[in-house]
């Protein structure tokens, strides 16, 4: 089996991101970059209610493609029956939401070995270069540890001499929110900054929830190391800006109301 690798950054490339309306190959692309590509599954909390992510997974409504894809709910749908006929797709519903599995998603989205190449599971017997058999015993043994390997991959990228927050790395989201209320001097600098109005462990840890929630909601469980503070911080930042101008607005109807009531006394 040929691949053409193509790296995950791709996908954040202002040509990709271009606003317009997806082609077939477009959509199923998206697909396959959107679903979990990491061995070990994923718990996500919708609505006080647990989902479960699997490797070749996503969680994506009809009506959250349409708006990605640019395509209509009804284009979408029939674009999604069209791959469960083909068996490329398989579509399940749990706690009202969609999941959609990719099949055969290690076709598009290989394991690899600890070499860099990919795992052939079609093939039963390989050769070394020098032509002899490769031990099949020894071969599902090594298979079994890049596996393990593989489910711990959170663990494993930590092993980096680059610091996770300046790396460019992609770790997953529960990952990098851990080491982040681990790490003391991020934490310091983000309580010393009263703009941010986080001024203890516990509040922090309840603004990171909410990001990941919000991060959830938008298919997103693995962030670049570098990218994730700086994302977090403007993501907080905006909400508070959001939270004020609620509380201003509901202030300025509420006076508004009391000085009505007061020219007329009928009103209530």
């Amino acid at each position: 089996m040929a691949f053409i690798k193509l790296d995950r950054k791709f996908f954040d490339n202002f040509l990709w991101k271009e606003d317009r309306t997806y082609s077939l190959a477009e959509a199923w692309i998206d697909l396959i970059q959107s679903a979990r590509f990491e061995v070990a599954p994923i718990k996500v909390m919708v609505k006080m209610k647990t989902i479960t992510i699997n490797r070749g997974e996503l969680r994506a409504s009809q009506r959250y493609l349409s708006n990605r894809w640019n395509w209509s709910v009804g284009r979408v749908n029939r674009f999604l029956k069209i791959l469960e006929n083909e068996q490329m797709i398989k579509r399940r519903r749990e706690h009202s939401e969609t999941i959609i599995t990719l099949c055969k998603y290690d076709n598009y989205n290989n394991q690899m070995n600890t070499n860099g190449t990919a795992i052939d599971t079609d093939t039963e017997q390989q050769r070394n270069t020098d032509g002899t058999l490769i031990d099949t015993n020894n071969k599902k043994e090594k298979k079994d540890k890049n596996l393990k390997k593989e489910k711990d991959v959170v663990v494993k990228r930590t092993d980096t001499p680059v610091p996770i927050f300046k790396s460019e790395k992609y770790f997953s989201v529960d990952f990098l929110k851990k080491e982040i209320l681990k790490n003391k001097k991020i934490c310091e600098l983000i309580f010393q900054n009263k703009k941010n109005e986080i001024g203890n462990l516990e509040k922090l840890k309840l603004r990171l929830d909410d990001f990941q929630e919000q991060l959830s909601d938008n298919l997103i469980y693995e962030k670049q190391g570098n990218d994730f503070c700086k994302h977090f911080l403007s993501w907080n930042k905006k909400n508070l800006e959001l939270n004020r101008g609620k509380t201003t607005n509901n202030s300025f109807l509420n006076t508004g109301k009391v000085k009505l009531n007061a020219l007329n006394p009928n009103r209530k």
